[in-house]
């Protein structure tokens, strides 16, 4: 009994302090509710999210863009070479200078021509010496002949003679002849007025009959080449101006041919394109043909942005929907028909006029709250043109914007520490 005695205060003890706790929280178990319904209410007070929206309009058909490479290349391109072997004697061009038609480009050495010249005029000299005397021999025969001291054959060797000494002297007029035409062909001359772009010879070099010693490329204006895959072909030909981009720029070009053949390698067709004439082209430089090619097929341009993952592969887009005065998001999953590097071309549980999120798709979920931004952006993308900006302009756009998003980011987080401290 006497252990029991402190068990037992202590158990009275316990009672009493329970006791007066409830006793002055007596509300207690009530507290978590007002404390959630607070929370409700703080939550429902908060404002809309503001998020920019656009409305979307049904297209019957849409364009994929296509880009074929292609070439800038001369009206004329030759590699110029000799008809004869020799040994390179003097150049008188350079990489780069213009040339005139029949101008002199390059000569060969000569000496061994211009002697064996020399050795057949020699012959020639003696042929005709020794044709005189003949001549002369025949004559005096003739006569003696009328007088009776002279027999027909001395006067048949002489005509004999004669004829060898004359044809002879053909054979070596026609030596000469072909001398002279090799003299001539040791001259390399421009067959068209040109530039010169490229050399492969030196001073001293031996070359044989057909080695490529210079390139010329004539004055003409150059055309832009552009390999086709056949099955464009039919819609090529229908249009005969194009737009090209070459080095940043977009030109406004004019086809030449149709097309007559596929080039075994690349397996496409080559067509010929005029370039402007105002402006000064470089052989080889490169083009990008602009094509677009129409199909026909109902649905909705949209920015990329406006587009997230959906379940199993497929892509969602959020709507925007009204409900008791307010507006809110609703997901809808759609087909990706087709997509550039910008927009996206879309059918499925949508409409036209429907209002959509365009951008910043990852703040928000399906029944959100929110407000509508209306935003000023191209929903449907617009093809090349002459009066878009270049590039460089696109290049300086896009930094120009990351420089203010940049900066407007570095305010806020200035502002926000401000008003924490």
């Amino acid at each position: 009994m006497k252990y029991h005695t402190p068990i037992l205060v202590i158990t009275l003890s316990l009672i009493m302090l329970f006791a007066c706790t409830e006793s002055e929280y007596p509300d207690s178990p009530s507290a978590g509710s007002t404390l959630s319904n607070s929370q409700s209410e703080l939550t429902n007070t908060n404002p809309p999210m503001a998020v920019s929206v656009a409305l979307l309009q049904q297209e019957e058909s849409y364009n994929i863009s296509h880009r074929f490479i292609g070439l800038v290349t001369a009206n004329q391109q030759a590699n110029l070479g000799f008809e004869r072997s020799g040994k390179i004697a003097n150049i008188l061009v350079q990489v780069g200078e213009q040339v005139k038609k029949d101008q002199i480009l390059i000569k060969l050495d000569i000496d061994m021509l211009q002697s064996r010249q020399k050795q057949i005029q020699a012959q020639q000299s003696k042929i005709k010496a020794e044709l005189d005397l003949a001549n002369k021999k025949l004559k005096r025969q003739a006569y003696l002949k009328d007088k009776g001291f002279s027999a027909d054959a001395n006067i048949d060797d002489l005509i004999s003679q004669i004829g060898v000494l004359k044809a002879s002297t053909q054979e070596l007029h026609e030596t000469l002849k072909a001398n002279l035409l090799e003299q001539k062909k040791s001259v390399l001359t421009a067959p068209y007025s040109g530039l010169i772009s490229q050399r492969f010879i030196s001073l001293g070099d031996i070359v044989n009959v057909s080695t490529p010693t210079l390139t010329l490329l004539s004055d003409e204006k150059p055309e832009l080449h552009v390999g086709i895959p056949t099955k464009y072909l039919p819609q090529l030909t229908q249009q005969d101006q194009f737009e090209v981009e070459i080095g940043s720029q977009l030109y406004l070009i004019k086809r030449i041919n149709s097309g007559t053949q596929v080039d075994n390698l690349s397996r496409t067709v080559n067509l010929r394109f005029a370039l402007p004439e105002d402006q000064d082209w470089i052989n080889g430089q490169l083009g990008y043909l602009n094509f677009q090619d129409p199909q026909q097929s109902n649905g909705f341009w949209v920015p990329l942005s406006a587009l997230t993952n959906g379940i199993r592969g497929t892509w969602n887009i959020y709507v925007v929907t009204q409900q008791k005065d307010q507006l809110s998001t609703e997901r809808r999953s759609v087909d990706l028909v087709y997509a550039n590097s910008h927009h996206a071309y879309i059918r499925g549980a949508i409409s036209h006029n429907e209002a959509f999120v365009t951008q910043g798709l990852h703040r928000i979920v399906p029944g959100q709250r929110i407000s509508a931004l209306s935003e000023d952006i191209d929903l449907k993308p617009s093809p090349p043109s002459l009066n878009h900006p270049t590039v460089q302009e696109i290049k300086n756009n896009e930094s120009s914007k990351q420089e203010m998003f940049i900066k407007t980011s570095l305010e806020k987080t200035l502002s926000t520490s401000v008003v924490g401290r």
